[in-house]
């Protein structure tokens, strides 16, 4: 009897944690999920964690659809072709892309999603 008194403290004090949000539970999504996740922002702020181009592994805070610093002139070139999501970095408040092919880990609304490789 004591045993399952003990058992059942322990889930109490695990879905407890849950509760406040101490726990983050992960989930593996696909790379096209992930894109889809990040195109379904609407303007939140989400991070992303890539490989940049040089290599360095960069994490980002970011969110899409700012509009305060554009000139006006647009891309010369489309960054879907690319595999690049234009994004807004808050931390240095300015225009970036994400490189989707090296995209590792996303962040939105409290929801840590790891982006698994095809084999």
């Amino acid at each position: 009897m004591e045993e399952t008194q003990d058992a059942s403290l322990v889930l109490v004090y695990i879905l407890k944690n849950i509760e406040e949000k101490k726990w983050r539970l992960t989930m593996k999504i696909s790379k096209e999920t992930a894109k889809e996740y990040i195109y379904k922002t609407n303007g939140k702020i989400f991070s992303a964690v890539f490989t940049k181009k040089d290599g360095e592994k960069r994490k980002m805070l970011c969110r899409q659809g700012v509009h305060k610093y554009v000139k006006g002139k647009g891309l010369k070139f489309l960054p879907e072709e690319h595999s690049l999501i234009g994004v807004f970095d808050l931390q240095k408040r300015a225009y970036r892309f994400i490189n989707s092919n090296t995209l590792e880990q996303i962040t939105v609304q409290g929801k840590t999603y790891i982006i698994k490789e095809k084999k």
